[in-house]
């Protein structure tokens, strides 16, 4: 923030509100995704979808009014729906009959190293530079990182490339002749498992935000504290690597379930609250943004046909969305509320209680 004008706290709640903005926009976004990606092709798509998140940062780095942040927030929000997690998890699986947890566990987990090495590089241009030069670089960057890729590279069927799914030829006849069709969900208890399920894990991968203030609130400095978020951008990482290759190996089932027990030691190691337990705690707590994605992903595809595929998905992102645009805040609130986060993690950990039975339940209903 400048030095003369508004508070830092002012100034924070209205960077927060086009945050707000961008997630609430991609709800609107995935509602149209599934349709442009199935209809149109990709290469038209795509394109358009990298413009809307790499053009807003820079004009926002030129941007003397808070109302163009918000105007952008809705453009990329909008046009991140397209090239995100759906995207990507709609590809994987027309493109893998095998090897799905490798293959989702790998693109999740690039994305996570490119965020580790991009905050410390954004942070050093911001301190060597100014911020103006920071929002533009990023922009930039992700344009370079989208486009050619979005351009010439990918196809949503791989029929498209001359090619077939890899592991078409141990997979059913369907994988090898005509290209997958599109149908709709059929409302029944599995879908409303599934919408409650990714209610939860957003509300759980939103506390993530508040990982650092939470080691200041137990009397880290604020620059160490910064070092538990560190501890879970790891962890995250390793846990998409790690236990998305395991779903290839154990089973999808018995990978949920043991992803969903180490999120909730987690939370019972942020309870206890020492230092050193709260490092292993953030490392663990990793294991929530591998439940987001990868692991529901993986899960739609075990629950759901492939033909069906694409719609669950829809449904899981737009859950995600609506749920993540409103906890950020409200884990704020409530530790306004309390004064402590004690409070707040007795209420974490229920979510995350909660969120074990639903995922359970929801891999019980699969249809044989």
């Amino acid at each position: 923030p400048p030095a003369t004008g508004p508070s830092w706290s002012a100034w924070a709640g209205t960077t927060t509100l086009a945050s707000t903005i961008s997630s609430i926009a991609s709800c609107l976004g995935l509602l149209i995704a599934k349709r442009l990606i199935l209809k149109y092709p990709l290469r038209v798509v795509l394109p358009i979808a990298s413009l809307c998140v790499g053009v807003p940062p820079i004009l926002n780095s030129f941007s003397h009014s808070i109302t163009q942040w918000y105007i952008l927030a809705l453009v990329s929000g909008v046009g991140g729906a397209s090239l995100g997690t759906y995207t990507v998890s709609v590809l994987i699986s027309r493109w893998f009959n095998k090897k799905n947890g490798f293959a989702m566990g790998l693109a999740t987990s690039s994305s996570g190293v490119v965020g580790m090495v991009m905050s410390l590089v954004i942070g050093r241009l911001i301190n060597v530079s100014s911020w103006r030069v920071a929002l533009f670089s990023s922009g930039v960057l992700a344009l370079v990182l989208t486009l050619p890729v979005s351009l010439f590279l990918v196809a949503l069927d791989p029929k498209e490339k001359g090619t077939t799914a890899y592991g078409a030829e141990e997979g059913p006849s369907q994988a090898k002749g005509a290209s997958i069709t599109s149908i709709p969900v059929r409302f029944d208890l599995r879908l409303v498992f599934l919408f409650l399920g990714v209610l939860v894990i957003s509300s759980l991968t939103s506390f993530a935000t508040h990982l650092a203030a939470l080691g200041k609130s137990n009397g880290i400095t604020l620059v160490d504290a910064s070092v538990v978020l560190t501890f879970y951008l790891v962890g995250n990482t390793i846990a998409k690597l790690f236990l998305g290759t395991l779903n290839d190996r154990i089973g999808i089932r018995n990978t949920t379930m043991l992803t969903v027990l180490l999120m909730v030691l987690s939370i019972v190691l942020m309870i206890v609250g020492s230092d050193v337990l709260l490092l292993v705690a953030a490392f663990l707590f990793g294991t929530v943004a591998m439940l987001s994605s990868p692991q529901y992903p993986l899960v739609v595809g075990y629950v759901w046909t492939k033909e069906e595929y694409a719609s669950a998905m829809q449904m899981t992102n737009l859950g995600i969305s609506l749920s993540y645009a409103v906890c950020t805040s409200l884990y704020g609130l409530l530790y306004d509320l309390f004064g402590s986060y004690k409070p707040v993690l007795w209420i974490v950990l229920g979510f995350g209680i909660l969120e074990s039975i639903l995922l359970n339940v929801l891999i019980r209903l699969k249809r044989k």
